[in-house]
C-alpha cells in the first residue's frame, strides 16, 4: 500500500524524536523518530512516547522502560551515542567513537 502526504506549500516537515531506555541501566533500547507534515500536525509528548514504546520488542518489560525527550539542540544521527542522565532524564549526544574513527 502506498501512502503519500504533501506538506502545505511553504511549510517544512516537523521532526520529533525520543529515546526509550531501561530505567535501571539507562541503556537506550529504541530511538524513535516522527515526521509530521507541519508543526501543527506534531504529536504531543505523550503520544510520541506511546508510539515509541509500541515499537520496543516485547521481550523488554514495559515497567522497566522510560522515555526521554531530547532538547531541540541535541543532534540526531546514526553515528551518535546517546547518554541519558537517570536522575533528570536529560539526553546528551556525542559522536560514536568506533563509528567516528572507522569513517574518518
Amino acid at each position: 500500500m502506498e501512502f503519500h502526504v504533501d506538506a502545505r506549500e511553504g511549510e517544512e516537515p516537523h521532526h520529533q524524536w525520543c529515546l526509550v531506555y531501561e530505567v535501571e541501566s539507562s541503556r537506550v533500547v529504541h530511538l524513535h523518530q516522527h515526521i509530521a507534515i507541519s508543526p501543527d500536525a506534531a504529536l504531543a509528548k505523550e503520544q510520541l512516547a506511546e508510539a515509541a514504546l509500541a515499537q520496543v520488542p516485547s521481550g523488554v518489560p514495559r515497567e522497566r522502560l522510560a522515555v526521554a525527550h531530547p532538547d531541540p539542540g541535541v543532534e540526531l544521527g546514526p553515528d551518535m551515542t546517546y547518554v541519558i542522565d537517570p536522575e533528570s532524564g536529560r539526553v546528551t549526544a556525542r559522536p560514536d567513537a568506533k563509528t567516528f574513527y572507522e569513517t574518518r
